[in-house]
């Protein structure tokens, strides 16, 4: 799925794998991979498990941070 700058502050769904993950505080930094190109997603404050390789699906919004897109999850299973 494209994620692009008129999509910010809108509700989207993608699925793909897992590139790279990182934790900090409780909070989850997810690099997606979905065969179209990459994209960061934020879980704040969440217990959601999940590794490296695998396939996931997220529900967020879209947001910018430092002029980056990324999707804000509230959800990833």
């Amino acid at each position: 799925m494209e994620i692009r700058d008129d999509m910010i502050g809108k509700a989207v769904t993608l699925s793909g794998t897992v590139y790279s993950i990182s934790e900090k505080n409780g909070n989850i930094f997810l690099n997606l991979y979905d065969g179209t190109g990459n994209i960061d997603v934020v879980a704040f404050r969440t217990s959601v498990s999940v590794t490296k390789g695998q396939n996931v699906t997220v529900s967020g919004k879209v947001a910018v941070y430092n002029n980056k897109l990324e999707v804000i999850a509230n959800e990833i299973k």
